[in-house]
């Protein structure tokens, strides 16, 4: 039995998306909950296998959501459900520790596929979004620039468009360490800034 958290603050989603969860798994738990204040007390109670939140809950920017869910509940994975931009979000989402991005006006069958591979440990995103991520990904440089595995990590995020506060949060290390790592990869592939490093590793 799965044990799902809906966190939503429009009472239609909250109902529609339990009538679809329960169709999907009739044992499923489900909690539902309007605002964060009530999924902080839900997550304290409940180890919950699946989060499903809208990341346009007043007051709180993407990272922060994703991570005041996670403080309560690390082994909980999390779904975006919303009406944002998925061009402008699903990779920041993805980003920050979020397992799947589905929009609210997908059809059924797609928001049924997303909780199920979600559900099963498996990332989701829509076949638009797939393509977007492949698209982004930076072609093999022309040598390799011996960069250890974090400063390519945050090579990534600083491409993705991330700033040293976000990045810090999403890798959970100082600040200060971020500009170390960005200031060792702009050393090591002798750019001065991120449009040169974009057009770097892009060409």
């Amino acid at each position: 039995m799965s044990k799902i958290l809906i966190i939503d603050d429009v009472f239609l989603y909250q109902l529609s998306l339990g009538e679809i969860i329960r169709e999907l798994d009739g044992k499923s738990e489900i909690t539902h909950v309007s605002s964060l204040h009530d999924g902080e007390a839900a997550l304290k109670a409940v180890n919950f296998d699946l989060v499903i939140v809208d990341i346009q809950i007043q007051g709180y920017t993407v990272i922060d959501m994703i991570d005041f869910i996670g403080r309560f509940s690390n082994s909980s994975r999390i779904m975006i459900f919303s009406l944002a931009n998925e061009n402008v979000y699903a990779d920041r989402c993805l980003i920050a520790g979020a397992k799947g991005f589905i929009l609210k006006s997908s059809q059924r069958q797609q928001i049924e596929t997303a909780i199920f591979t979600v559900l099963n440990g498996k990332r989701y995103v829509s076949e638009n979004v797939h393509r977007m991520l492949l698209a982004a990904i930076p072609v093999a440089l022309p040598y390799e620039p011996k960069l250890v595995p974090r400063e390519k990590e945050v090579m990534h995020l600083v491409l993705q468009g991330l700033n040293t506060k976000e990045i810090s949060q999403v890798m959970k290390i100082m600040e200060s360490t971020v500009c170390t790592y960005r200031a060792n990869i702009f050393r090591k592939l002798k750019v001065k800034n991120v449009k040169d490093l974009a057009a770097k590793v892009r060409v």
